[in-house]
Order: structure tokens, then C-alpha cells, then sequence
């Protein structure tokens, strides 16, 4: 989600404040830089490395950087090219969005290459763990946060357990974490305690700016706002209940209600709850 989102953001700034091709090229959304010598350095020291198991891991860094390198002309390049020329067609179309798929695809691709960079990582730290002890492959997962965070920032690639809690204890003043989606997860539909307490570890503070989805009885929108103790409506759906509020209770007259849709039966209440309130339906 966050990915499709900084892809957008990243673009349209750049039309907007009308960035050549190059510097539009540098402004890519993010993928993300390799390993480097620096990092592997540091991860060693996390996980406690000998000076014989740091000599075993320099040939997979290597082939691991030349890899990375092929993804980089390749496809990486490929990608940039189509969305610079999606910036120039519509810097040509006066700025008109153009149909679904000249973006969507390019977008579509970017979250390929993202899955790609992500499984040469996967390669590279997997040869690692073969070269630990035990004890040492406890402290793999710390490695893995540490990379996560400094390649993907506060991109949650899951929704509860403790390296999404890793990550949100690391947000600074004004930083946003975005968790994958809630609903891959039973727990969100079922309004599960467990999955809701779970989510509620991650913040201080609630806020629901959804007026769409509050009538569904769902972990993130009715369990976590009984285990928060600071909570509140967001400024939209302040804006949404204020004015149903003045046509249920004050409306202008004559009141006529609209309804449309395809099941009546879900309906019927509605139009039970109206017939008292509006001249016609």
C-alpha cells in the first residue's frame, strides 16, 4: 500500500514541479540500494562474526552485488524508462491522466522489481545463516529488521507480531508506519480479541477517519477502539455526521431520499427508518 502510494507521490511531484527526465530518474520511488561493504560490516557485528566466518561470506557478497547490479540495468532501468516517458506523454496531453493501464502497469511492474530485490536479499542472507551458530542465528532476525527499516523506511510488510512492533517503536516525530492490509488476516474480519489487542500494542492513540467502514464490526475499527483509551473521530467523519445529524433531525423541506442498488432486501431497514423522516422515497 505504501509502495503504490510513495510510487504516485513521487511521480506527480515531479510533474508538478516540473522536474527534467533525469531528475525525475533520481526521484524514483525506492528501490532500494544493495547491501554494501559498510552494512555487511555492521551486520556482522550484530550477529558476533569470526574473522573466518566474515572471510566465508565476502564470495556470496560479491556474487550477490553483481546480481543486484544485472537487476539494476535491467529491469530497474526498463521501469524508469516507461515512467518518464508516462511524465513526457502527459506533459504532451496538457496534464490529462491518461487511461488505467499507461500508469497502473508501470506501477504493476514496480511492485515485480520490488519482489525481485527483495528475494536477492533473501539469497544473500540465507548464505549467511549457513554460516552461523546457533546462538548466532537468534540474532538473524534483528539483521533483517535492521535492512528492512533502512531499505523499505516504515513499510510494515505484515500486520501484527513483534517486527511490526520492532518497527513502530522506531517511528520519529512526524514519521508514518503503513501495516499491510488488515483484512489478510481472519482476525480482522472476525473481530478477533487477540488480533485486536495485538494492533492496539502499536499505538498510543486512535483515530478513525473511515466513515465508510465504521459500521463493520471489525478488529480495527470496533476492537481496537475499546482497548485504547485515547480515541476519536477524524475531521472527515466529524464533517459526515454533522450533516446527517442536520437531516435527520432538521432537514430542509420538502425531503426526498434516493436510494439505489441492487439488494432491496439490506435496504428495507433503511427505508423503514426514513419513512418517518422524508415526504418521499
Amino acid at each position: 500500500m505504501k509502495l503504490r502510494f510513495t510510487a504516485r507521490m513521487g511521480l506527480f511531484l515531479a510533474l508538478l514541479f516540473g522536474f527534467t527526465p533525469r531528475a525525475l530518474a533520481q526521484a524514483m520511488p525506492g528501490v532500494p540500494d544493495p547491501v554494501t561493504t559498510s552494512e555487511l560490516r555492521r551486520y556482522a557485528d550484530i550477529l558476533g562474526l569470526s574473522d573466518a566466518q566474515r572471510m566465508a561470506i565476502e564470495p556470496h557478497h560479491d556474487a550477490y552485488r553483481q546480481r543486484f547490479r544485472t537487476l539494476r540495468d535491467t529491469d530497474i532501468q526498463r521501469f524508469q524508462d516507461r515512467v518518464i516517458g508516462f511524465a513526457d506523454q502527459m506533459r504532451l496531453n496538457a496534464f490529462e491522466i491518461p487511461p488505467r493501464s499507461a500508469l497502473e502497469d508501470a506501477l504493476d511492474d514496480y511492485f515485480g522489481l520490488s519482489t525481485k530485490v527483495e528475494n536477492v536479499d533473501d539469497t544473500l542472507f540465507n548464505q549467511i545463516n549457513a554460516v552461523l551458530t546457533p546462538e548466532q542465528q537468534t540474532r538473524m532476525p534483528r539483521v533483517r529488521r535492521t535492512r528492512a527499516l533502512e531499505v523499505y523506511g516504515l513499510i510494515a510488510h505484515d500486520m501484527v507480531g513483534d517486527d511490526v512492533e520492532f518497527l513502530s517503536r522506531e517511528l520519529s516525530r512526524g514519521q508514518v508506519m503503513v501495516l499491510e492490509n488488515l483484512r489478510f488476516n481472519p482476525g480482522e474480519k472476525e473481530n478477533a480479541s487477540d488480533f485486536a489487542r495485538k494492533l492496539a500494542r502499536l499505538g498510543d492513540v486512535y483515530v478513525d477517519d473511515a466513515f465508510g467502514a465504521l459500521h463493520r464490526a471489525h478488529a480495527s475499527v470496533a476492537g481496537v477502539a475499546e482497548l485504547i483509551a485515547d480515541r476519536a473521530m477524524g475531521a472527515l467523519v466529524e464533517r459526515e455526521v454533522n450533516a446527517l445529524s442536520k437531516l435527520l433531525t432538521n432537514p430542509t423541506r420538502p425531503y426526498v431520499a434516493i436510494l439505489g442498488g441492487a439488494k432491496v432486501s439490506d435496504k428495507i431497514p433503511v427505508i423503514e427508518s426514513l419513512m418517518h423522516r422524508v415526504d418521499n422515497i
